[in-house]
């Protein structure tokens, strides 16, 4: 009775089943206070953790993606395909590439968070 009690006071963890681009902004405030040197409360900077590590996610998938490809002789027709992204890009400066992304569109903050993560990193890492 007592696990009942806890579980229906409690907040939900997951409100939604995919993260768009308005939550993952959300996210990325704290790192943002984080980096400018601003001191943060501990779930302000878990806050901030969950930005680095959505977004340095999605670039590994597309490391990945960009192996595969090159080890099959099937094309990918993902939206990251003219996407050439140095293996030597930093979490910060991809950080730094979707956040303005992010700023930059926010008449697009309602797609999938990691759509607007590849595309942001595909118009500033394009292929040549």
């Amino acid at each position: 009775m007592l696990c009942a009690w806890c579980f229906l006071c409690s907040p939900a963890i997951a409100q939604k089943t995919v993260l768009d681009g308005n939550s993952l902004q959300n996210q990325c405030v704290y790192y943002r206070r984080t980096t400018n040197g601003d001191t943060v409360s501990m779930q302000d900077f878990g806050k901030g953790m969950f930005c680095v590590g959505y977004i340095r996610g999605v670039l590994d998938g597309l490391f990945v993606d960009d192996v595969v490809r090159s080890t099959n002789t099937s094309k990918s027709s993902d939206a990251w395909e003219n996407a050439c992204i140095p293996k030597t890009v930093s979490n910060d400066q991809a950080i730094k590439v979707v956040l303005k992304y992010l700023d930059d569109n926010p008449a697009k903050l309602d797609v999938p968070a990691s759509m607007l993560v590849v595309k942001a990193l595909a118009e500033a890492f394009p292929c040549k």
